[in-house]
């Protein structure tokens, strides 16, 4: 072998290793703030949903039934976000909503007339 290409070969671990050394130090990446930050978001537009049919209910009386479609259209662009898969109808007594990020498909989360938020997945 030539010690050019020896020399070649040396760079080319010595580029591997340091990759390598650089990749284990760094560690891979944290997701969980992102997951974090997408979970609230998820929650936080359940609970303005929540809300949004709480002054239905009291504007209306307790048994209208509350959907997105009877929100005011100003407001929804609050509630259904970019990303956010939201659904929920029914009166006070017997209503719930259930969300989910598209990124967290398998985080299903729901709220009901009481505005307890649970977890189903």
């Amino acid at each position: 072998m030539s010690p050019k290409t020896k020399n070649n070969l040396i760079g080319i671990c010595i580029l591997i290793g340091s990759i390598a050394a650089i990749n284990l130090y760094l560690g891979s990446p944290d997701w969980t703030l992102r997951n974090n930050s997408l979970r609230e978001m998820v929650e936080h537009s359940l609970s303005r949903f929540h809300g949004e049919c709480q002054r239905l209910w009291e504007e209306k009386g307790p048994q209208e039934n509350c959907t997105l479609e009877t929100t005011p259209e100003i407001l929804k662009e609050y509630i259904d976000l970019p990303g956010i898969y939201i659904s929920g109808e029914g009166n006070q007594e017997h209503w719930q909503a259930t969300a989910r990020h598209e990124i967290l498909m398998n985080q299903v989360y729901q709220i009901n007339g009481s505005g307890n938020l649970a977890q189903l997945k």
